[in-house]
């Protein structure tokens, strides 16, 4: 993906309900933005439940990635628990440079991000 703005949503799990309609939510949203934008959603979730979940909700546009074994975006990002058992909801936007160009940490773990902010720092991303 480097070179390309990417979109990076961590959720804690997509069996919940504010993680799967946020997953559902950029991946309709993807459909609308320019091709060369990438969305990733980021979970704990082992790889098999991932792809159960996206089959059967039909996500196909966003990259759906596990950090059960390594922990390694968590740890780098700081989004991991402290119980070191699930990630904080948060998003960044990661610039064609390789630089955060936008992050947002949900602290309310039952609440939705901002949709609008990021929606819009990922078109500003690609421009």
């Amino acid at each position: 993906m480097r070179g390309k703005p990417v979109l990076i949503a961590a959720v804690p799990s997509l069996d919940t309900g504010v993680c799967s309609l946020e997953t559902k939510r950029f991946n309709d949203e993807a459909a609308k933005l320019p091709p060369e934008v990438q969305i990733v959603t980021i979970s704990m979730d082992l790889p098999f439940a991932q792809k159960r979940f996206c089959e059967a909700e039909h996500v196909d546009r966003v990259k759906v990635l596990s950090d059960h074994v390594g922990r390694e975006f968590g740890m780098r990002y700081g989004v991991l628990t402290e119980d070191k058992a699930l990630l904080a909801r948060s998003i960044f936007v990661i610039g064609r440079d390789g630089r955060i160009a936008y992050r947002e940490l949900v602290y309310d773990q039952g609440t939705h991000p901002d949709y609008d902010a990021a929606l819009q720092a990922i078109r500003h991303a690609a421009s």
